[in-house]
């Protein structure tokens, strides 16, 4: 069973002096075993089914100080076992997106004060007829790309660790998630606040659906 801990402290911006909200998921991730990493799943029972035009939103922060931060923000998965993934690299220091087993051309850097004292709002579009995805952090356009693996319509979302069979990934980085949102044709569908302080689920205000930790 997966691990988590919520945030029920204030994080304060050590720059900015201002506070972060009180609340989100923080994933275990490191030095612990694999079933033990935090994995949150938007749909642990059925997929969702999204519009042809959706977008997926949510809140981002790192931990700071750790040793390694390399791993899957997330990965969703479509009807036809597709995958789009968003991945911390270490390398670049950069988040890049994948499509399928490709580099979808898509990466962006978010300033270290930025990453582990402030939330980043990140924002994919998805256009299932066109097969186009546009990413946005904080309000600002990152890329545009075409690619076939946008076409599904019926969804699982996951952050962090996945325990699904040929779509297993249990390297996260130490990372807090609040505020995922899923939108259809520009009008919010899903929200799951991960404000709760204890149990294994988090609901999603809209519909009652709830999410597994």
């Amino acid at each position: 069973m997966c691990r988590y801990i919520l945030l029920i402290l204030t994080l304060l911006s050590f720059n900015a002096g201002k506070a972060q909200e009180a609340y989100g998921l923080e994933f275990a991730c490191k030095n612990i075993a694999q079933e033990a990493r935090t994995s949150l799943d938007l749909t642990p029972e059925n997929p969702l089914s999204v519009k042809e035009k959706y977008s997926l939103a949510f809140d981002l922060s790192f931990m700071p100080w750790d040793s390694s931060y390399f791993g899957y923000v997330f990965r969703m998965i479509d009807e036809k076992k597709q995958n789009i993934d968003l991945i911390y690299n270490v390398h670049t220091n950069a988040v890049d997106v994948v499509t399928g087993n490709e580099f979808s051309g898509i990466s962006f850097t978010i300033g270290k004060d930025a990453l582990y004292h402030q939330w980043n709002n990140i924002r994919f579009d998805f256009n299932t007829l066109a097969h186009t995805l546009a990413v946005s952090i904080n309000g600002r356009p990152v890329k545009s790309i075409r690619s076939p693996v946008i076409s599904g319509r019926h969804i699982r979302v996951c952050f962090g660790a996945n325990h699904r069979k040929t779509f297993k990934t249990f390297d996260l980085p130490p990372m807090r998630i609040k505020d995922v949102k899923i939108y259809g044709d520009n009008i919010l569908q899903h929200h799951w606040p991960l404000d709760q302080r204890k149990g294994n689920t988090d609901k999603d205000l809209l519909t009652g659906q709830a999410a597994g930790i």
